[in-house]
């Protein structure tokens, strides 16, 4: 038991007999300064860092679920053909949402061509989610140059009847811009949020 002498505060007293002031002295203190040594209280620094590595971690996996092109292969083949400024097929490959290929690049999905023989229908989803979707970047007024001949692989489909809406063939019957056919046939195969993802690009 520490008692202070007259005149002197307990503290006081407590700090000159090096005591804590419940009895107990130097050990104390060693064993606190232990703890400092083994990072104790360093530990407990880190933690709110590894809960903003937790957080950040959470918000990635979320945007990458919300993305309604997640795990889509949207391929194209450009010719070429069209103004960059109003390409469509080429503007979606700047954003990353179309990737080119090479004209002799094996490719087992749909090719959206006017040489298909059949329409894209609810039945080609399987293949659209497992092999994906190519398009033609290419001039309607330019067909014959195209080398049809050398795209036979995939699985080549035409589309219903559609009316554009694109600027440079507005109100016109079948003739759709690369990003309108790509939409369209991601809609017919269930896809409804990918193609309001895809068109969400032109505003």
């Amino acid at each position: 038991t520490i008692w202070a002498k007259k005149g002197e505060t307990f503290h006081q007293s407590r700090k000159k007999s090096g005591g804590n002031g419940k009895g107990t002295t130097g050990p104390k203190s060693k064993r606190t300064r232990g703890y400092q040594k083994r990072g104790y209280h360093e530990s407990q620094h880190q933690l709110p860092e590894t809960l903003q590595d937790v957080m950040i971690c959470q918000e990635i996996s979320s945007e990458a679920r919300d993305n309604p092109l997640k795990g889509l292969s949207l391929r194209m083949w450009d010719f070429s053909q069209c103004d960059p400024k109003r390409c469509t097929g080429a503007r979606l490959a700047r954003r990353g949402i179309f990737q080119s290929m090479p004209l002799k690049q094996p490719f087992r999905g749909l090719v959206l061509s006017p040489n298909g023989s059949e329409s894209v229908s609810p039945a080609d989803s399987n293949i659209l989610e497992e092999f994906g979707l190519s398009v033609i970047d290419c001039s309607w007024a330019r067909l014959d140059e195209i080398p049809f001949s050398q795209m036979k692989q995939g699985h080549h489909r035409l589309l219903p009847f559609l009316v554009a809406a694109n600027t440079v063939n507005y109100g016109k019957p079948s003739k759709l811009s690369c990003a309108e056919a790509a939409a369209a046939t991601l809609y017919i195969c269930g896809r409804v949020d990918a193609a309001k993802a895809v068109l969400a690009e032109f505003g």
